[in-house]
């Protein structure tokens, strides 16, 4: 995926999240007792950082892929945070720590997988040259 729409997605899905938890009053879905509510969290924290992770992606910067996972992570922690405290002031909404426990192991998978990928991505640099 190109660097540039890797950030137009990035930024398309965070706008998408954004519409999603300002939704006032949204519909309950019963799932028998599973917790699809922090399922769905993590999903969709999980393709956000994913996103995000490819938009900063520096090729070539194998080194940095440790750091990159580690901000990512940082960076949607602070924002499923701040998302739980906005929450608070839409009709039919609340704070939840489960919900952002959830944001933040989606937000963990989705870093990882995408750190994974991209050393995948990199050629190899073998001694003959």
């Amino acid at each position: 995926m190109g660097l540039r729409r890797a950030r137009i997605a990035a930024a398309l899905w965070g706008g998408f999240l954004f519409l999603l938890t300002s939704w006032p009053n949204p519909p309950s879905i019963t799932a028998g007792g599973f917790p699809l509510d922090k399922l769905t969290h993590f999903l969709l924290y999980a393709v956000e950082a994913f996103l995000l992770s490819r938009a900063i992606a520096w090729p070539g910067r194998r080194a940095l892929t440790g750091w990159r996972v580690v901000a990512v992570i940082g960076t949607m922690a602070l924002w499923g945070a701040l998302d739980e405290v906005h929450q608070e002031w839409i009709p039919g909404r609340g704070m939840d720590s489960a919900d952002f426990a959830a944001d933040v192991a989606g937000a963990t998978v989705g870093a990882v997988l995408a750190a994974g990928m991209s050393k995948k991505d990199e050629p190899k640099v073998s001694a003959e040259g």
